[in-house]
Order: structure tokens, then sequence, then C-alpha cells
């Protein structure tokens, strides 16, 4: 065993009570990160702050935490806001009376070129996978848990029994509280930790399942208020698109009609911004299994016309649900289709953390390797950006025994794609703070006709904001100042659009 598991498993079991209070830490973008702790009963009558610390700086956020019950559940919650992108920040929680040490670290996000790491994985049959220490090791800036966090199979309509699991389940593992201290988390459920196997659409539990969700993990906002949990956020080039395949399932549609809707815009959106969509699926792409994309034709081939039509080409499908790793680079879409893509894309398999093997169909260009019983699998993904115009995206399967010192890689392959390099632009930021009236001036713009320009937030919300200007500036207006973070603006003419980064509003 090397000396950083010795190291970190001595800084994990010997640390202050703040850090053996269960929580997670997610919702991360480019100038936010949330948190949701559990503490037990007595210590949620203490007073409770997150405290997060900027190395580079010195600068010290706290945030009080917020309390809420639910049956027997306490839960403290708490969301930062306006911390800089890109950025290292150590963090803990004080309790009242408790002397404590930093011991938590998460980095914000950027949506300018950046190189990054990220790993990925499904179905936590029980706690304690072998994978855990090195994910950790590998250091990526996110975990993607692809469902089946736990096999409990809830089917009731109690918010608090959908808890219970996320607790004795996962976070009150050491391996998984050790990875929650180093990684934050973006999760989405599948059949087992929605309600139930093989549970899909609407259930009696489901409503108390979607609740339980978004009270104990902190999640990034779902597509639309009151639906399912399918949700969008962006790390450097990559957008990544996480599918909801569960709750909205109907009849013969694995996604509802709205999340199809929404899906296709992300898709497009990402295209136009020339930025690669990583799709994150519950259930395996390739196969014809019942439960599988399989079993929704209509819907499989309905998403590749529409990436056929609009010439989508910087597209990669990621997958939980089959316990296995595997690697396609796209050669075998050989699954029936009227239309087969015309730039085939690559389709990734991500193992189970700690469960039974299985196969779900499909041919792998890498292969398939079935998870042993006692393995743990993995994905690690490495986003390579030359900051030029090149992003390489380096990917290796991982298998982890138990009782052995390192992994095992089943596979490796790295895609490359060019990413059109937007022009530098000067910005300046006005306030009016006796209007209300927040402006960017923008320098030297191309004003040409048909363009239109919008300013967009870090979390890809539209401002309504109102253009002016002459040949050598834009003058761009909003009342809607509080709160904003990073800027974007777009400018679009037909099917052409650019995006360029801003600075932070003051």
């Amino acid at each position: 065993m090397r000396l950083f598991h010795f190291l970190f498993v001595f800084l994990f079991i010997g640390t202050q009570n703040w850090a053996q209070i269960p929580h997670w830490l997610g919702g991360v973008d480019g100038n936010s990160a949330k948190i949701k702790a559990f503490p037990t009963s007595e210590q949620a009558k203490q007073d409770a702050v997150w405290e997060i610390l900027d190395p580079a700086s010195g600068k010290i956020r706290r945030i009080r935490l917020s309390l809420r019950k639910i049956g027997s559940h306490s839960i403290w919650s708490a969301h930062a806001t306006e911390l800089d992108e890109n950025r290292l920040y150590l963090y803990r929680l004080l309790v009242k009376g408790q002397d404590t040490t930093y011991l938590g670290n998460f980095r914000t996000f950027s949506q300018r070129p950046i190189s990054f790491r990220f790993a990925l994985s499904s179905c936590s049959f029980r706690p304690g996978s072998p994978a855990y220490i090195p994910i950790v090791e590998f250091k990526p800036s996110l975990f993607l848990h692809l469902g089946d966090l736990h096999y409990e199979n809830i089917e009731t309509n109690r918010i608090e029994d959908h808890i219970k699991p996320y607790l004795d389940r996962f976070l009150l593992g050491k391996k998984e509280q050790a990875l929650c201290l180093q990684v934050p988390m973006a999760y989405i459920w599948d059949d087992h930790d929605y309600c139930g196997n093989n549970s899909s659409g609407p259930s009696a539990c489901g409503d108390a399942a979607r609740a339980a969700y978004l009270s104990a993990f902190p999640a990034y906002e779902p597509y639309r208020m009151g639906a399912g949990l399918a949700h969008a956020f962006q790390q450097g080039s990559v957008r990544f698109i996480v599918l909801d395949l569960r709750s909205e399932r109907r009849e013969s549609n694995i996604m509802s009609e709205e999340q199809m809707q929404w899906f296709k815009a992300e898709l497009l959106k990402s295209h136009q911004s020339h930025l690669v969509s990583v799709v994150l699926s519950s259930v395996s792409w390739y196969g014809n299994e019942q439960d599988n994309w399989g079993g929704f034709p209509k819907q499989r081939q309905e998403i590749l016309d529409f990436v056929n039509e609009q010439g989508i080409e910087k597209l990669v499908w990621m997958c939980g649900d089959a316990h296995m790793n595997a690697l396609d680079d796209g050669r075998n879409e050989s699954y029936p289709l009227k239309k087969a893509p015309r730039i085939p894309f690559p389709v990734i398999q991500a193992g189970s953390l700690l469960s039974f093997g299985s196969h779900k169909g499909g041919t792998y260009s890498h292969g398939a390797f079935v998870n042993p019983l006692g393995a743990g699998q993995w994905v690690e993904c490495q986003a390579i950006d030359n900051g030029e115009g090149a992003l390489a995206l380096a990917v290796e399967g991982k298998q982890m025994m138990a009782g052995f010192l390192e992994p095992k890689t089943m596979f490796q392959e790295t895609f490359f794609w060019s990413i059109p390099q937007t022009k530098p632009v000067s910005t300046k930021f006005e306030v009016d703070s006796s209007k209300g009236v927040f402006q960017v001036k923008i320098s030297n713009p191309d004003r040409q006709s048909g363009i239109i320009y919008r300013l967009r937030t870090g979390n890809g919300r539209i401002l309504d904001a109102a253009a002016t200007g002459s040949s050598d500036h834009l003058l761009l207006s909003t009342a809607n100042s509080s709160g904003i973070g990073p800027l974007f603006l777009e400018e679009e003419n037909g099917d052409y659009k650019r995006v360029y980064g801003l600075k932070s509003a003051p």
C-alpha cells in the first residue's frame, strides 16, 4: 500500500468530530457550490457554519448552515455563491464548542478553456468499494454517480424512508466519506434508488423519492420545476448533460416529450458554442433489452436523427446500470437503425462500484469487462485543452480488486476535437446604483447587420438585456444585477454563434 493510502486513512479516521458528520458537496459551477450534512440530534441543536478558505488570498467565507428536519433526519445545508472560478478552496464545518481543522476541499469550475479530470461509476450494491481510494488519488474535480447509489428498493411514499439509504448505504461509509471530503459529486438515480427494481414512470413513491433527492443531495437545478431530475452544467469546453431516464418514462418513451425537447436544446446549444457534449445515461445505450435504450427504439432513433440533421460531431455517451466497464469508439452501432450516426460517437460504459457482474448487450471495440465479485470498476477521464483550439479526452477503464494495492487498466483511448477560438473582447462593468441598473460595455464588437447579442450567466440563464451602442462599443443593460456571477456574451448571426467569456460582476 502506498504512503498516500496510509496518510489518507489516518487523516480521515483521526479527524475532529466535524469530519465524521456525514456530508457531501455538489452543485459546483464557476462561482458557487452546495453542501448537505447530516448531524446527530445533539449536534443539530448547535449553531453550525460552513467555513470556506481561499488559500491563495487567505480570504475566509462563513456561511450559516440552515437546518431542516424530515422525520428523524436532521439536514444542514448551505449554498456558497460569489466564489472565484477555477479556484481551489478548503473547507470545514464549524460546530459550536469544537476546535476543527480544514480537511475538505473542492475546486470551482470554469467556462474558459481548461484542462480537468473527472471520474464516473454506478451501482453500489453495498458500501466500501475498493475503488474509492484510487478515485481520490486520481484527483478529479468531479465524481459522477450514474445511478443505483443503493439497492434498498424503497417503495413507500415517506420522504424520510428514501433519505435513510443515502446515509446507511453511502454517507456513513468511511471510504465514501473520504471521497466526499475531497471530490464534489453529481448524481442521478436509476431504478433501485428511485422506487425499487425496474421501477419507472408514475409511482406511488415517486414524489417522495424526488423530494428526498432534492432535500438530501447538493444537486444541480433540475431542468424544470416539478418534473424529473435531468440537469446540465459546464466545465471548460465540456457540457455535461445528465438525463433522468426513470421518473419520466411513459409507455414507449424513456423520456417525456418535455425532457426530449430540453435535451435537444442542450445538444444544440453545446454544438453552436463549440463545446463537447458528454451525455450521462443511467442505462446502457447499446443492447436491446427492455430496460435500456433497446426497449425504446423510437426515441433512440429520434436522437440519432437529430444528431445527424444538426451535424453534431462533438458527442460522447457515458452509461451506467450494466455492471461492466466497456468502450466503443463508435464503430459498432450495430443495433437496428433506420439511419446510423453520420459521424459515430464514442460509447463508454462505467461499471459498478461494488456489485455482481452483468452484460446488457452491445459489441464494444475496446472490449467489455464484466465486474468480478468483490471488485470495483470506474472510468477515469482527462479533458486536455491546449487553449489554442484543440481538446483531447483521454479515457481509461479501471478495476480494483479487494485486497489489491493497485488498480488494473481495462482499456485506454483518447478522442480529439477542434474547438474554434473566440476573439478577445474588452469589457467594462458599470453599475448605476441609484437606478439598480447593471451595464456591460463591450469595446469594438462586430456590429454587422443581423447580429444579435445576449448576456448569459454562468448557470446558463439569459438576462433580459437591452442593447444599444455605436460602431465602437456595445452597451448591454439589465436591472437584474444581484448574484449574477460570471457573465458570457453570445453573438449570434443565423446558425453561427460565438460565446465570449467576460468577467464577474462587481
